[in-house]
């Protein structure tokens, strides 16, 4: 029988303690390897989520809100690594996936790579390169995203090709920078976007220049798109992080 047919993936509900940082699932049964992983992607700045075994790692893969990356383990119980990428790819899951795996043979690499993994790591392997192959892979599968060229926010439409934002026959007038800062938080498709990332990305500024420009554009945003700007729908504040766009259908 189908995997799919058997189990009923959970739903998950994020605390407002994490609800604006990176999620990471880490499949590993070892205590120790588990334990240190956890450690070492809380310390930047994930949510984790561990299992150990690769049942439970398939499970959660297929489940809702999806991950920013996976690591898994490829000797795990009730399922190994190989066949949860079997499983949750021929599922349409499009996670980042970096496998783990003591086998460093040429053989097991092609497998992997041919099963959807992003990418493979033998143990063992240095903290600081994990961190970089998670971090590589997040921005390949982000940049691989289009555009949204057409979104709705309640009853606002903004156009991004044309450059013109309406609520009925009324438009809109957007600043330049509030037109970047809309389309950054509409490219994240409801992710969180922090300050240093406002900074890199939309002001090209350095992490270390002070700047509160974000939380002004916010407001502004909320003012212009908002039935009700003091109870935003759309433009949410995440607590110590940034802002996320919620409530929002992309059209085009």
């Amino acid at each position: 029988m189908p995997y799919t047919d058997t189990l009923t993936p959970p739903t998950r509900e994020r605390s407002g303690a994490t609800a604006g940082a990176p999620r990471v699932l880490i499949a590993e049964d070892e205590w120790a390897m588990s334990s240190g992983l956890k450690y070492l992607f809380k310390r930047h700045g994930y949510e984790v989520v561990p299992v150990d075994n690769g049942r439970e790692a398939a499970l959660q893969l297929l489940s809702d809100p999806p991950f920013d990356v996976a690591i898994l383990d490829v000797m795990m119980p009730q399922m190994d690594g190989f066949e949860v990428l079997r499983q949750v790819r021929g599922q349409d899951v499009h996670t980042p996936i970096i496998v783990l795996s003591a086998k460093g043979s040429e053989e097991d690499k092609v497998q992997g790579l041919a099963l959807g993994a992003d990418d493979y790591m033998t143990k063992p392997f240095s903290d600081k390169e994990l961190v970089a192959r998670v971090e590589a892979v997040r921005r390949r599968r982000e940049a691989a995203q289009p555009l949204p060229k057409v979104i709705r926010l309640g009853e606002v439409v903004v156009d991004f090709e044309t450059v013109i934002a309406r609520r009925g026959e009324e438009i809109i007038s957007l600043t330049p920078l509030e037109w970047e800062v809309l389309r950054h938080m509409a490219h994240r498709r409801g992710k969180a976007v922090s300050r240093d990332e406002f900074k890199r990305k939309v002001l090209n500024v350095p992490d270390d220049v002070t700047t509160r420009t974000m939380d002004r554009h916010a407001y502004a945003l909320r003012c212009k798109v908002e039935i009700d700007p003091a109870r935003p729908r759309h433009i949410i504040s995440v607590f110590a992080v940034g802002y996320r766009l919620e409530n929002f259908e992309i059209l085009a």
